[in-house]
């Protein structure tokens, strides 16, 4: 199995991006700015979760990336229960291109609180090359 160089550097790169240690700041520093994360693919990574009345879960993920030969996300909708959370349906869309829409309904049992999370992966010449992910706040239904 051959594989490209150029590949093995974006993997890499993409590894150490992902890994790069967080350095705290004084939080009265950072209360008029506004800290994002620099990608070299991921545009945009919107998400949305609410519970109506009925238990009805709704998730939504909106991943927009540049320069992609494919993007992915998968969702998890959780639960937590037993002091943990734990996974109670999941979901993943995938698209060749520059973009991918997840949205999905699920009804939920009362009397816990529930969160989703997302994750999102770019592909190009079948490597992943840039991830992120985003967790929810809680709701309890």
């Amino acid at each position: 199995m051959v594989i490209n160089k150029k590949c093995i550097f974006i993997v890499f790169m993409a590894f150490v991006l992902v890994n790069l240690p967080l350095v705290p700041v004084d939080a009265t520093e950072c209360e008029s700015e506004i800290i994002t994360p620099k990608f070299s693919y991921i545009r945009n990574f919107l998400n949305e979760f609410q519970i109506s009345d009925t238990g009805k879960a709704s998730v939504s993920s909106y991943l927009y990336a540049e320069n992609a030969d494919e993007v992915r996300v998968t969702g998890y909708l959780q639960q937590y229960k037993n002091g943990g959370w734990n996974n109670v349906k999941s979901w993943t869309e995938s698209a060749t291109g520059k973009n991918v829409t997840l949205g999905k309904d699920w009804y939920v049992e009362s009397g816990y609180t529930y969160r989703y999370i997302a994750y999102g992966y770019i592909y190009v010449d079948g490597y992943v090359v840039e991830s992120t992910s985003y967790v929810c706040d809680t709701v309890t239904y």
